[in-house]
């Protein structure tokens, strides 16, 4: 009743499932029917005789636990894994939830997470698993209603920005040209490859849909945030600085970061009172202090030592409360 179709799983994700089921067999503690769920691992790689044989070994450790392979795609889990979980402690529904996720059986963990619901309410490991698993039956069903209408541009975008929020790229580059087959005059097509270029720190292919986008609408500022990025990480200023300037009539919370670039390019062209003046208002995005940490430098080079000290101990606040560890030294890092 297998059928590797509906299985979402990269190649990586299936040897690492594999892996993790082998150690598992071999460990002392080993969660409840690890030679079962490496014949699912198995099954998904595509490796038959291996997984047969996997499931005769459990079935000879334990006549409790499942015959063969769960029954895939959609719906609940079978009967007999079910009645597993009921009998299942806290420690062993944990190893569960995470062997079926990595077997490709979301919905097996699901159920693994409504039973350690009812013994640990809000466990915060468990709310992470359940994201995960709800997220990847989600992309189950996408995949499935894409090979049902395999002509719909629509699905082929989705399909890539699921992909791409799994870091999968080369599947998601894949539904976007899929999607720009179908309606080559669609930017968001365009707009999926550059966001998965730029991800996948592919900045030449990302330039070329990025600039295939401004030619149709000329000055945008999202598409002229990223290409001013990337140019400033290519050390291209003089490039970058009208892109980022279009920016800075973008989304909000884009135009900080804008500013900041801005800062950086008339630094490097030591225009040090004109990057103060942009770093002043990249200030409050600061997510991690590396913005304070570079306007206290640029006021220690001026002179400004108040102002200096003021910036450093704003860098220290935010960095403490981001890693707990306190004090930031003023050498440290910045973006």
């Amino acid at each position: 009743g297998w059928d590797t179709r509906h299985s979402s799983l990269s190649g990586d994700c299936r040897e690492r499932a594999a892996k993790i089921y082998r150690e598992l067999s071999n460990a002392s503690l080993a969660p409840p029917c690890p030679q079962f769920g490496l014949g699912r691992a198995y099954l998904l790689q595509g490796k038959p005789k291996e997984a047969a044989s996997a499931f005769a070994s459990q079935r000879t450790m334990d006549a409790s636990c499942p015959a063969g392979p769960l029954p895939q795609p959609s719906g609940e889990p079978t009967q007999r894994p079910k009645r597993q979980i009921d009998t299942l402690k806290l420690d062993g529904l944990r190893d569960l939830v995470r062997s079926a996720y990595y077997a490709g059986e979301p919905a097996v963990s699901l159920a693994g997470l409504d039973r350690i619901a009812q013994l640990k309410p809000n466990d915060p490991e468990m709310l992470y698993w359940r994201a995960l698993a709800s997220q990847r039956l989600a992309l189950n069903a996408l995949e499935e209603a894409g090979r049902r209408a395999p002509n719909s541009h629509k699905l082929h975008l989705l399909l890539g920005d699921t992909y791409r929020s799994e870091n999968r790229f080369r599947d998601a580059l894949a539904e976007y040209n899929r999607a720009l087959a179908l309606k080559p005059s669609d930017l968001a097509g365009h707009w999926g490859l550059a966001r998965t270029y730029y991800q996948s720190s592919e900045y030449d292919e990302a330039l070329v849909e990025l600039r295939t986008i401004l030619r149709e609408r000329n000055g945008d500022p999202e598409a002229s945030y990223l290409v001013g990025r990337i140019l400033v990480s290519k050390s291209q200023l003089d490039e970058a600085e009208p892109y980022l300037k279009s920016a800075l009539a973008g989304p909000a919370a884009q135009v900080p970061h804008a500013h900041a670039l801005l800062a950086r390019i008339y630094a490097e062209r030591g225009e040090k009172s004109a990057a103060i003046a942009e770093l002043r208002q990249s200030l409050d995005a600061d997510e991690d202090g590396s913005y304070h940490l570079r306007i206290y430098r640029l006021y220690k080079e001026t002179g400004d030592e108040a102002a200096a000290a003021k910036a450093l101990e704003a860098a220290k606040a935010i960095r403490a409360k981001q890693s707990g560890e306190g004090v930031v030294p003023a050498g440290s890092a910045v973006n």
